[in-house]
């Protein structure tokens, strides 16, 4: 990622490649006036269980913000079909993934249906998915979930949050105040071959069971955390306040379980053999998982928050093996640091890039080059600045198509051959940017293409 493009992919190449990823978009935005076939935004699906019911396999379903319910009976749930990726976070007018921001628009799939507040008269399940539901690319990503109470008889008695009996990575998303009578208030991936679930960035909060307060796992299904926080789950029966294991297909990486009074267990596994990798557990390290590099060392919360200063045990002390998200929880950088921060949420200040300036042509700040909101809109004005500067200068330029806009001396040209961009000799320009970078290395030439077109009239 660190070769210099100067010129990179041709815009025919982006339009090719949006138009085929287009495809396979659908939109839910409950207050759109289209017609209803979810194919835009305008035209976005109005509900999201319709949505769901409607898609086919590889399909991307992007949610507006918002509080979504699956129903109005305590047997009411959202159902996830196979190959299907659910994306929250959105405000209705994005036309890319990164463009989202499910910190500033929340997306909550609630089950709370009765009485607002109270627990008892929710849906059994907000989210469910079967045994058939194997493919890779199901994710739930940018979401809540919030508000289901496994309270029902037979296997509606846990999952509150989320019943699992296929495959689901889930990816940027809270799963608070759920409530199960038996098992996993906030997941339970239940006792079949094909149940498999990851967790990555994700809070577990305010989750109570008999057993198991956040998360239970059946002896043949599968479990992977990495870099979640666990805080202020209970299990009423002392059987694994935050995850309660009953075999041996697990792993947890880079997280926090601080949940109960610290004399309970915060992962309780029946069986040997899960891996615990640096970690942070309250009170005790379990004895039954296999324990490496991990602490029983208070994280130093921020009061109403679970995120932390740099004085914290859990600063830069997670392994950035098992790091595969470029984002936090906050949609902040990953990794800022020599090491990934343990938990949810990254803190620190990305390390010194020297003299960046930086080019969108959509920014609305003061122009000064120094972040992507007060970038330069103009490429030209980034170059002549840099010329000004002492020492090397970088200039990170945002997707797009830039035009030769001045001549040799300045000027406007008046003519196609007039046309230059003159680059310093201090000056070195990286494309492939989507514009809310912190690292050089995080860029994408591929992904987002950066054009400098010689045309200056049509057919030119």
């Amino acid at each position: 990622m660190k070769t210099i493009h100067k010129i990179l992919l041709l815009t025919a190449l982006l339009s090719t490649a949006l138009t085929t990823q287009a495809q396979n978009f659908r939109f839910v935005d409950p207050a759109a006036t289209g017609n209803g076939s979810g194919t835009s935004w305008a035209n976005a699906f109005t509900d999201l269980q319709t949505a769901l019911s409607s898609v086919g396999t590889g399909t991307q379903i992007w949610v507006k913000q918002g509080t979504y319910k699956p129903g109005t009976a305590t047997n009411s749930r959202f159902y996830l079909p196979n190959g299907v990726a659910l994306y929250g976070g959105f405000d209705g007018t994005e036309t890319q993934l990164n463009e989202r921001d499910w910190v500033a628009h929340p997306t909550i799939l609630s089950g709370d249906i009765g009485t607002p507040g109270l627990l008892s008269d929710n849906v059994w399940h907000v989210v469910v998915n079967h045994s058939s539901v194997t493919d890779s690319r199901n994710r739930l990503d940018g979401f809540t979930v919030t508000g289901g109470n496994g309270a029902g008889s037979s296997w509606h008695n846990q999952g509150g949050g989320m019943y699992l009996a296929g495959y689901l990575k889930v990816v940027n998303c809270r799963i608070v105040g759920n409530g199960a009578t038996g098992k996993g208030a906030g997941v339970s991936i239940v006792a079949t071959t094909n149940a498999e679930a990851e967790f990555i960035n994700c809070v577990f909060e305010d989750n109570h069971a008999a057993i198991g307060g956040a998360i239970t796992v059946e002896t043949i299904s599968k479990l992977s955390v990495t870099n979640c926080t666990f805080f202020n789950n209970t299990s009423t029966q002392n059987v694994g306040q935050s995850v309660y294991l009953k075999g041996s297909n697990g792993s947890f990486y880079n997280s926090i379980f601080w949940s109960g009074n610290g004399t309970q267990h915060e992962v309780h596994a029946l069986a040997t053999g899960a891996d615990m990798d640096y970690c942070i557990v309250k009170g005790n390290l379990p004895t039954t998982l296999n324990v490496s590099n991990s602490s029983t060392s208070d994280p130093q919360f921020i009061t109403g928050t679970l995120t932390f200063a740099n004085t914290s045990p859990a600063f830069d002390a997670g392994s950035n093996a098992y790091v595969n998200e470029i984002f936090d929880l906050s949609g902040n950088q990953r990794t800022v640091g020599g090491s990934v921060d343990i938990g949810a949420y990254e803190t620190g200040t990305p390390p010194n890039q020297g003299n960046v300036l930086r080019v969108c042509p959509s920014a609305t700040g003061i122009g000064d080059g120094l972040s992507w909101p007060n970038a330069f809109t103009d490429l030209h004005e980034a170059l002549t600045a840099a010329s000004l500067m002492s020492g090397n200068v970088s200039i990170w330029i945002k997707q797009g198509n830039y035009a030769h806009t001045l001549n040799s001396a300045g000027n406007p040209p008046t003519k196609p051959n007039d046309a230059v961009i003159k680059v310093a000799a201090n000056t070195t320009l990286y494309g492939g940017f989507f514009g809310n970078e912190l690292l050089e290395t995080d860029r994408d030439p591929a992904l987002y293409p950066v054009t400098i077109d010689g045309r200056l009239l049509p057919g030119s």
